[in-house]
């Protein structure tokens, strides 16, 4: 862990943080569009997935091939700015969505696109999955009206990234740390028991955005076993973080809670909140399993 690498969270006006979300969220459609019609379907839905760059606060998508390279849709946060690349992120054309409609943009892209020779015919904004509303979708245009915000949430996902990977790099099994277009969570999958060559308990990690339940975007531990698992007697969670019990069981730690601290206290925090939630889970489970 390297103190440098963690980004200090300042910004408490988590109504205005979470409106800023949906904006991004909507933004980074484009990204999931060009996924789900321009690159073979994953059975996991893998394609219309992103990866953070902390390096370029950039949401990159997965590489499309076209006639003579590999091209990829990103989205720049603190400036939520569209962006085509080549393989290795390097920028081949932009667009400032702020103050631009849906279709302007998708007419922009599908353009970009067309230039460094893809068939954009089959690239439209249809997607097998629907997310919270916003202006957008009725007409209205991707705004940022407090860019300081875009910023903080490009330093969450640079957080996350941070956290979610030192800890899934720990288990082979892990899947890559993605975030995905629907729930707009950054995660990995970890498969822990297997039995007939079947997963039978596993868990997952992440840092979702704000949604109903949480005003912050939030850490989350969540285990899954085949047979149930027993929560009567569950290990306690140092705070901040604590266990949500409502519709479903996980432990949560919300970055709400951070803001407050100092940017050492908020990384060691975030990072002993992850080692407690995961080694609850094995203690639950049964699992033998040293964490650093």
């Amino acid at each position: 862990m390297n103190n440098t690498e963690w980004k200090e969270l300042t910004i408490n006006r988590f109504g205005d943080l979470a409106k800023a979300s949906n904006t991004l969220h909507h933004a980074a459609q484009f990204i999931a569009y060009a996924g789900k019609h321009l690159i073979r379907e994953e059975p996991d839905d893998s394609h219309t997935s992103a990866v953070w760059v902390p390096e370029k606060n950039l949401l990159a998508g997965q590489p499309i091939k076209s006639v003579s390279t590999e091209l990829r849709v990103a989205l720049h946060y603190p400036s939520l700015i569209l962006m085509v690349t080549d393989k290795d992120l390097n920028e081949l054309g932009s667009l400032e969505m702020n103050g631009k409609t849906k279709p302007e943009a998708l007419a922009w892209l599908k353009n970009q696109l067309r230039e460094l020779g893809l068939d954009v015919r089959p690239l439209t904004d249809k997607i097998h999955f629907e997310i919270p509303s916003h202006e957008v979708e009725n007409g209205g245009v991707y705004k940022m009206d407090q860019s300081g915000l875009f910023a903080e949430l490009a330093r969450y996902r640079t957080n996350g990234h941070l956290v979610l990977t030192h800890f899934a790099e720990q288990f082979d099994t892990a899947s890559p740390v993605l975030v995905w277009p629907h729930h707009f969570d950054e995660g990995s999958y970890i498969p822990l028991q297997f039995e007939s060559g079947e997963t039978i308990t596993s868990v997952s990690i992440g840092l979702a955005v704000p949604d109903n339940d949480y005003d912050s975007p939030y850490f989350y531990v969540t285990a899954w076993k085949k047979d149930g698992l027993n929560y009567k007697n569950k290990p306690e969670i140092t705070s901040p973080g604590h266990w949500h019990q409502h519709e479903w069981t996980e432990q949560v730690l919300e970055g709400k809670s951070l803001t407050g601290m100092d940017k050492n206290r908020q990384r060691d925090t975030a990072f002993a909140f992850m080692k407690q939630a995961l080694e609850n889970v094995f203690r639950i489970t049964g699992i033998a399993k040293n964490l650093k």
